[in-house]
């Protein structure tokens, strides 16, 4: 018997509380996506930030507290409801000067023609800052995957604002 890994239930919005949460973010104004066909398939209004122990942090972030990487978007339009598959999203902190680079994952999860907006949590991993605590810059990327498993053309990003760890 193989061991069983947690699945995270798909964490879909309604279109009010995608609203709501998109008053909340400040500081994403690099958030890009691909799709917008005037044939009726938008990924609209993609936001991501950093929190810290449930607030959007203010770029340094104590590796004492919890943490974690927040994104929320919408898939609207007509077509929409042709579209099902899975999403990949992903945080990915590259270093500025020395220091370990690495990525946080969403766990990949399905959705079908009755999902419409989604917030996710990437929940934080611990970060060793070293003595002089190197600022990080991160990009988060949200794909769309087709059921064969491959990028579909329905993805976008986010460039963070840099943040900074320390130890309190």
């Amino acid at each position: 018997m193989g061991v069983m890994t947690e699945v995270p239930a798909v964490p879909e919005i309604s279109e009010a509380e995608f609203e709501d949460l998109a008053k909340r973010y400040t500081e994403c104004k690099h958030c890009k996506s691909e799709v917008e066909i005037d044939t009726g398939l938008n990924l609209i209004r993609l936001y991501s930030a950093v929190f810290e122990e449930g607030k959007q942090t203010n770029g340094i972030v104590n590796v004492n507290k919890p943490w974690d990487v927040r994104v929320s978007w919408c898939l609207v339009g007509p077509l929409r409801e042709l579209i099902c598959g899975k999403w990949c999203v992903t945080a990915h902190f590259e270093s500025i000067g020395k220091g370990e680079e690495f990525e946080l994952h969403y766990p990949e999860f399905r959705f079908d023609c009755h999902n419409k907006c989604f917030d996710v949590r990437i929940k934080g991993r611990e970060v060793h800052p070293d003595n002089c605590s190197n600022p990080y810059k991160i990009v988060v990327t949200v794909a769309y995957l087709s059921d064969c498993d491959r990028p579909a053309g329905i993805l976008g990003y986010c460039e963070l604002p840099i943040v900074q760890f320390y130890h309190a």
